[in-house]
Order: C-alpha cells, then structure tokens, then sequence
C-alpha cells in the first residue's frame, strides 16, 4: 500500500505546499507535505540541456533520499496545476 495523504479529509490546501522556480532558459515547480517527520517534495525542472523531475525525502533539512523519476511524468507541474 502506498502513502495517503493527508489522512484526514481536510482541504489540501491546509496539507500542500507548491510553488515554482524560474532560472536562466527554464524553470521549474513543486509541491510539497510534511508528515511526521519527514518533508516529501515533488518536483520537476528544464533548463538548456536538463531536465530533472523525482521525489527529495528530507528530515530535519537533510536530504534522506532522492529518487527521480524512471519514466515520463504522466502530467507535468506547472502553471496549470497550480
């Protein structure tokens, strides 16, 4: 079983934090959850000759784990999402 969150059925708003990053030929968004106590940001980003799009686990804001992504995100994050 995977990670559902939030738990409870309050508005997400309350749990989800997003944002976006500009930068010279790109730019990029996330979102992010705090649940006990560890962060969970999701994120994709393009610049000239990049891309990275995955998951960062942080505790205490310390990078736990990176994990990119193996295949095409299904929808990118974006102004449209947002």
């Amino acid at each position: 079983m995977g990670l559902v969150y939030p738990a409870s059925r309050e508005h997400p708003k309350k749990s989800f934090k997003s944002g976006t990053l500009m930068c010279s030929g790109g730019g990029g968004a996330y979102l992010e959850f705090f649940n006990n106590a560890f962060e969970y940001m999701i994120y994709t980003g393009i610049g000239r000759g990049w891309g990275k799009k995955g998951l960062d686990l942080l505790k205490a804001g310390k990078q736990v784990s990176n994990l990119p992504c193996l295949t095409d995100p299904v929808s990118e994050l974006g102004p449209g999402f947002f």
